[in-house]
């Protein structure tokens, strides 16, 4: 795996998501911090067999990247009392409620809550099967959005490095639109030939919604 930026990662949450995850990061290079609910002891298997360490959410908050991975009803508690000022916070959930949802809705309530906190989207658009970067003479796609252009560009490298072919959607707001559980961008898990990049990937229809609409360069 090609190594690139290395940073001091902590992700909370142990699940589907939160391991693979931590794991390629670990593999990448990067020191990584993983905390659940359950306290360290439960991690120590898993954090020997992959390279990382087992810690606490406040041990995980205290890394440059803070990565949140878990289900959504269950952020508040995975982030009381964590002082993330000045903090890159990846967002891996996924608002899955039902009915109408207000616009003020995942990343940006999450940004609301933690406004001097650079908030970037990603890996919420894959299914855990997929968390694979790199595949035969391929790299996975990987959505990411936010509004600070130096997290995004600081993720958009580690990602990069870990074998995925991330591509910035845009703002938080677009992000939001376009990768929240169910939009146009969720569950979408094709891959990018090495040799290739993307000119396009989203359109606007007449009717102002988002439509798939991948382009790669010649």
């Amino acid at each position: 795996m090609k190594r690139g930026l290395q940073m001091n990662i902590g992700v909370i949450g142990a699940g589907a998501m939160g391991k693979p995850i931590a794991a390629q990061f670990a593999a990448a290079g990067h020191d990584v911090i993983l905390a659940n609910s359950r306290g360290p002891e439960s991690l120590q298997d898993f954090a020997k067999s992959t390279g990382l360490t087992a810690g606490t959410r406040f041990d995980a908050a205290k890394a440059d990247i803070i990565v949140l991975a878990v289900r959504w009803e269950n952020r508040a508690a995975a982030l009381s009392d964590l002082d993330l000022t000045g903090k890159i916070l990846i967002d891996v959930t996924n608002q899955m409620e039902k009915g109408d949802l207000p616009e003020n809705r995942g990343s940006l309530l999450l940004q609301s809550h933690f406004p001097d906190t650079k908030i970037v989207k990603a890996f919420n658009t894959l299914y855990a099967r997929y968390l694979d970067g790199n595949t035969t003479g391929a790299r996975r796609f990987l959505a990411f959005a936010g509004d600070d252009d130096d997290a995004k560009s600081t993720v958009k490298a580690i990602f990069s490095a870990m074998g995925y072919y991330p591509y910035d959607i845009g703002t938080l707001a677009l992000g939001n639109e376009t990768m929240e559980f169910g939009a146009v961008l969720s569950a979408q898990h094709f891959t990018v030939p090495n040799d290739k990049t993307l000119t396009q990937v989203l359109v606007k229809a007449n009717d102002g919604s988002w439509e798939l609409q991948v382009k790669e360069s010649e």
